[in-house]
């Protein structure tokens, strides 16, 4: 995508990005360009809140698990295509039609709220996109009321948080669910652990005096818990089911990225289940 005022600002740019082979080149003006940009992070922003609109429905109702139904929805003839061997694969956008505890970073947020402001100042309300925002501020709060339907108090309950970074393979904590999270907890009167691969530091900083213990290590952070909050879908965390079979009593896990397999867990919960 190639958003220039000129002939001339057109040709840099397509010189600049030519070391990118087999990348479409789309060329529009400066002001199409930033829209594309804004309407690319705001659809996946969409999908995300869309799924976990459906999560919240189904554990409402009863009886659903919202990863049946999404597994579901990613094989539909508009979301994925063909194989040869008769199956389908899945498309890129699946990854983002997922249930969870919402997303953070600097992009999604950041975009889909400055769409919603511009959209005010020229008069034409967002309103699909600031339901995006409520439905992704709110969900958060949904690990810690799965929490509550199973302890009469959340004080002094002993309570591991799997996962600082807003998503996996960063150490980036901007708006990550597990700061509303943990602020939560600490509020009630939790006794809080937290951890996480990379973004342990950052944490710390952001977080200030906060009473928390940080664990540099995966079993340091669930032993002696009463329950786990799952918060990041990092791989390392794939290793939470092998480890509480060695504790005599296991926490409640409470997945907050349907990561896990539920049938291998003896105490778990999860958004949209």
């Amino acid at each position: 995508m190639i958003g220039s005022i000129d002939e001339r600002s057109a040709g840099a740019l397509v010189e600049l990005y030519g070391g990118f082979p087999g990348v479409e080149i789309i060329h529009t003006n400066a002001k199409t360009a930033e829209i594309i940009k804004y309407a690319s992070n705001a659809l996946l922003a969409t999908a995300i809140s869309f799924a976990n609109e459906f999560a919240n429905l189904c554990s409402t109702l009863g009886g659903i698990d919202v990863t049946d139904v999404m597994h579901a929805v990613h094989r539909s003839k508009y979301l994925s295509l063909a194989s040869g061997n008769g199956s389908r694969a899945e498309a890129p956008l699946s990854r983002f039609l997922e249930a969870g505890c919402g997303f953070g970073g600097s992009c999604l947020p950041k975009d889909v709220s400055a769409l919603i402001a511009q959209g005010e100042h020229v008069g034409s309300p967002m309103s699909l996109l600031k339901a995006v925002i409520r439905i992704n501020e709110q969900q958060p709060e949904r690990l810690l009321s799965i929490l509550k339907g199973h302890f009469q108090s959340l004080k002094d309950l002993r309570v591991a948080v799997l996962g600082l970074a807003f998503k996996p393979d960063t150490s980036d904590i901007r708006l990550s669910p597990a700061l509303p999270v943990i602020r939560r907890l600490l509020e009630e009167g939790a006794k809080v652990k937290a951890h996480d691969p990379v973004a342990n530091d950052e944490a710390r900083h952001v977080l200030g005096v906060a009473p928390i213990e940080f664990c540099d290590d995966l079993t340091q952070a669930l032993t002696g818990v009463d329950a786990v909050l799952l918060i990041t879908r990092w791989e390392h965390f794939r290793r939470v089911p092998e480890i509480i079979k060695q504790f005599g009593q296991a926490p409640l896990i409470v997945d907050g990225r349907r990561m896990l397999d539920k049938r291998d867990l003896p105490r778990y919960a999860g958004i949209g289940l």
